[in-house]
C-alpha cells in the first residue's frame, strides 16, 4: 500500500480481490478454530500484512467511489471491519477483563467513520467566572 495525504497519490492496495477474500475467510476460520483468542482490527491488518493507518486511508478514500477499481476491496475491508466490531461487542472473548479494551476499540474510527462511544454531554468549552465580593461596595477597596 502506498500513498498518503502528503504524497499527492491515492492509496493503493497490494492484495487482489481474490487474495483479500481468501485472507478474510482464512481469518474468520482461524478465529472459529481458536487459533487466536479474539478478533480485532489491528490484529486483522497485521494478519493481511498491512499497516493499520494505510488501510484506514484506503477505506476512507475508496469506499464511496463505486466506479473505482479499488471500491470492491474497500467494501470488503468495511465488511470485515463490521464483522470484527460485531465480534468485539458480542463475543465472550471480549467480556470480563477485556470489556474495557473492547470499549476502546469501539470508540476508534478505523476509516469507515463509525464510532461507538458514550454520548458526549459537553457541547462546548467550559468557562468559570469567579467574582470576589461581587455586589459588595467594600470589594473595590479590598483589592488595593
Amino acid at each position: 500500500m502506498a500513498g498518503n495525504s502528503n504524497s499527492g497519490r491515492n492509496p493503493v492496495f497490494e492484495l487482489s480481490e481474490k487474495e483479500l477474500a481468501n485472507k478474510i475467510e482464512q481469518y474468520k476460520q482461524d478465529l472459529e478454530e481458536g487459533k487466536f483468542a479474539r478478533a480485532s482490527w489491528p490484529h486483522f491488518t497485521s494478519y493481511i500484512n498491512c499497516l493499520e493507518d494505510e488501510v484506514k486511508e484506503f477505506i476512507a478514500c475508496y469506499s464511496d467511489q463505486p466506479k473505482s477499481a479499488y471500491y470492491k476491496r474497500a467494501r470488503m475491508l468495511r465488511e470485515v471491519l463490521q464483522f470484527i466490531r460485531g465480534e468485539i461487542f458480542s463475543s465472550k472473548a471480549w467480556t470480563g477483563q477485556q470489556a474495557q479494551l473492547a470499549k476502546l476499540h469501539g470508540a476508534k474510527d478505523y476509516g469507515d467513520g463509525i464510532v461507538y462511544k458514550d454520548k458526549d454531554t459537553n457541547t462546548g468549552p467550559t468557562s468559570i467566572n469567579i467574582c470576589f465580593g461581587d455586589g459588595d461596595p467594600r470589594a473595590a477597596e479590598a483589592a488595593k
